[in-house]
């Protein structure tokens, strides 16, 4: 084969997939720890895009770091590092200063840091940082395994917090910024003005990226081949291309701040987090990688910095069976293992134990699979008896728990001040659905259906199950916070075009009790929504076909100091990608469009513990400032209760946003009109 190759009897095609599947062989050696077959591959692998000049020229520098991969793995360190060096300067000249060339410096950096070569480790780290700090794209490709090893090389150098901080958030990409993204993409077509600069911006970068390769490809010649003149030519359209894209993006920034915030709202600062915490506040963060993990808490103390012994995969599988026990089966609930969540709070919390002694209120900002775990429901302590759950050492019992989507969002929803909407409460529930609750066909039909842009049929939405009960609950706590009957949008009133009818901003607690469609489950459609009553008729926009999608509810006017999503996510597929990440896409949705907290449930809780559940919450608000102290109370309430002690019954809702600047809701009782 060799020979055939140097006779130039296989054609440069034939080479390159050979050396395409070489590559695939070598790396799949390597995850299987064969080392002789992995070395032995990406030797042949390399030498055929070396000596082949029509293969891409960045297959080079992958082929080199996959060479630096192989060695570092056989204990080579000192050729590891050359390899993983040359292709970092190979990746510079051909790409620059963008994301191929922060990555390799990422590589980089892991690799010192695996070494314990701590300052060389920083050093790349921070350099691969000035590249992300300006290309918003390459940041969201940042994983936790990739900031994991800066995490271990800064703490062991000391005096990092700031940076491990922000560090941290550069791994926290999950649905709920897929959200902003489609967000801000909904209101930039909706902006001709935007629109256009959104354009012109893209493709300057594209044509800033061209002609980058073209000048990359004309230097990678043999010397008597290159053209000096050319060079300087290409040099030259590079630094007007480049000038153009960066003058476009600073014009966007400039422009449009407030699309520029919603697409790259960057990381929070360790100490404006600190700032924004109260005495017993704590917020909590992680970096949960396949070799490294992390917990984060801040404090008005400072930054702890603490390694999880526990990993992504595994992880997932955890919160996966125990969320499994929400799950009816046959009509009957199955056992919640109080073991398995106290095996939980021993990978997450536990290594924070001291770090949390003094905190009543503990704000987490989860990403990935931890958006799936309300963390009330973890167990503290070994259980004396498996279903005693009446009993049991539930971290709800130590402390209030909410939730933000990040450390930026928390320091948002926090920042300035607002004047109360006058009216109390606007309640949306038992939308007009005519299916049957074990008919599963209909939510699918919803599910496959794509609308590129168009309204939904409502036949689609008329045939999902009903949900009588949820007149009851809106009902209940409307009455409960002093709400008119006017107040109301149910049955075939509670249509997408009534609700927007309203004076939104008037509200101080919008209460949606419905339907949520949520994007693991939906064929094609990327944003969660809403769903409400279907139009009599097929609507002539999406603004009044019965589904309230995240861009349009970013569009919404509102005031509320909380929104309730009640029973948010029975679209679930089989009730395993349920909650998390979806619930926290529709908070930003609502953040947006002027909501300062969200409450919402991760699965379908049962009518008559939520009704008591939320009753409870105004209630315990009225004579409170803290919205996260009164649903911990509620919550203590109903698990005091044998009956509904079952987190079925209690857990489900979380926080998410700012709950503690809202004035209290004064309820009926108490003298509201």
């Amino acid at each position: 084969l060799a020979e055939a190759l140097a006779g130039g009897a296989v054609s440069p095609e034939a080479r390159g997939e050979l050396a395409h599947s070489l590559r695939i062989e070598a790396e799949t050696a390597l995850r299987l720890d064969d080392l002789a077959s992995a070395q032995a591959a990406a030797d042949e692998a390399l030498w055929i895009i070396s000596e082949e000049p029509g293969l891409p020229l960045w297959w080079r520098p992958d082929a080199v770091s996959l060479m630096g991969e192989v060695n570092a793995r056989a204990g080579r360190v000192v050729t590891a590092e050359r390899d993983f060096r040359d292709a970092r300067d190979l990746d510079r000249m051909l790409f620059g200063d963008t994301g191929r060339t922060a990555r390799a410096e990422l590589r980089l950096g892991r690799f010192y840091s695996e070494q314990q070569l701590y300052p060389a480790a920083v050093d790349s780290y921070h350099k691969a940082f000035a590249i992300l700090a300006k290309d918003p794209v390459a940041r969201t490709q940042v994983t936790p395994d990739q900031i994991a090893p800066f995490i271990t090389a800064a703490a062991a150098t000391g005096g990092m917090e700031a940076e491990i901080f922000r560090a941290s958030q550069l791994a926290a990409s999950d649905v709920a910024d897929q959200t902003i993204a489609h967000v801000a993409a909904r209101r930039a077509s909706g902006d001709p003005a935007l629109a256009d600069l959104v354009h012109q911006a893209d493709d300057a970068a594209r044509t800033r990226d061209r002609a980058r390769m073209d000048l990359a490809a004309e230097t990678a010649k043999p010397v008597d081949e290159r053209d000096g003149a050319r060079e300087q030519a290409l040099d030259a359209d590079l630094k007007t291309v480049s000038a153009r894209a960066d003058t476009l993006t600073l014009k966007l920034h400039a422009d449009f701040p407030a699309y520029a915030r919603l697409a790259d709202p960057g990381p929070g600062e360790l100490s404006d987090v600190q700032a924004q915490l109260a005495p017993g506040e704590a917020f909590l963060s992680f970096v949960i990688g396949p070799k490294q993990s992390y917990a984060l808490l801040v404090t008005q103390r400072g930054l702890a910095v603490r390694r999880l012994d526990v990993a992504g995969d595994r992880l997932a599988q955890d919160i996966s069976a125990l969320r499994g026990s929400f799950i009816p089966k046959l009509g009957r609930l199955p056992e919640f293992s109080l073991k398995s969540s106290f095996s939980l709070y021993g990978q997450l919390l536990s290594p924070l134990e001291n770090d949390l002694d003094g905190v009543n209120h503990l704000i987490v900002a989860p990403s990935g699979d931890l958006s799936s775990l309300p963390f009330a429901l973890l167990v503290t302590q070994a259980p004396r008896a498996q279903a005693d759950y009446k009993n049991a050492a539930w971290l709800i019992r130590r402390m209030a728990i909410s939730q933000v989507p990040s450390a930026r969002a928390f320091v948002l929803l926090h920042a300035g001040s607002h004047a109360a909407a006058p009216r109390p409460f606007l309640g949306i529930g038992d939308p007009a659905f005519s299916g049957t609750a074990a008919n599963a066909d209909a939510m699918a039909a919803l599910a496959q259906n794509c609308q590129t842009g168009s309204p939904v049929a409502p036949d689609l939405l008329r045939a999902l199950a009903p949900l009588p009960d949820t007149r009851r609950e809106v009902t209940a706590v409307g009455a409960a916070l002093g709400a008119g009957a006017d107040s109301f949008l149910l049955g075939d009133g509670a249509t997408e075009a009534a609700f927007r009818a309203e004076p939104l901003d008037q509200y101080r607690i919008v209460y949606f009790a419905t339907h949520g469609l949520l994007p693991g489950e939906l064929h094609c459609q990327g944003e969660p929504g809403l769903v409400l009553s279907p139009p009599a008729q097929p609507a002539a926009s999406t603004a009044a076909d019965g589904v309230l999608y995240a861009g349009e509810i970013a569009s919404l006017k509102l005031n509320a100091d909380l929104v309730v999503l009640s029973a948010c996510n029975t679209a679930a597929s089989g009730g395993t990608r349920f909650g998390g990440g979806a619930l926290e896409g529709l908070a930003d949705s609502f953040f947006d469009a002027g909501a300062r907290a969200v409450l919402a449930s991760h699965w379908a809780v049962p009518s008559a513990a939520t009704t008591r559940l939320m009753t409870d919450v105004f209630t315990r608000h009225g004579g409170a400032g803290n919205l996260a102290e009164a649903l911990r109370q509620a919550q203590l309430a109903l698990i005091a209760q044998g009956a509904t002690a079952h987190p079925f019954n209690w857990a489900g809702f979380t926080l998410i946003g700012d709950v503690g600047s809202a004035a209290p809701v004064k309820t009926a009782q108490e003298g509201t009109p």
